[in-house]
């Protein structure tokens, strides 16, 4: 029979505090992560493209991805500039 402390020897598999960009692309395969971008882009497409239609000033789908894309890469980037020098915790 084990000993009583044994359970407590045993950590769990707690994940890093701070994971970088290419650790989190090496635990997904890069089809998973194309995926999820082009969701991502479709629905601001269609978010686009309908308010443009509930105002009144329709776009073309050719407009609306232009700019759901220039607005998810600048998203993207703010986000990943907020990480690198904002972090939510301070280590050490």
């Amino acid at each position: 029979m084990p000993p009583a402390d044994a359970k407590a020897q045993v950590k769990p598999p707690y994940r890093k505090h701070r994971e970088t960009y290419r650790e989190a692309v090496k635990r997904r395969r890069w089809w998973v992560l194309i995926s999820l971008w082009a969701m991502w882009w479709a629905a601001v497409t269609a978010a686009f493209a309908l308010l443009g239609a509930v105002t009144d000033q329709p776009m073309g789908l050719g407009e609306c991805a232009a700019g759901a894309a220039f607005v998810i890469v600048v998203g993207e980037l703010g986000d990943r500039l907020r990480r690198r020098f904002f972090p939510r915790r301070k280590v050490g």
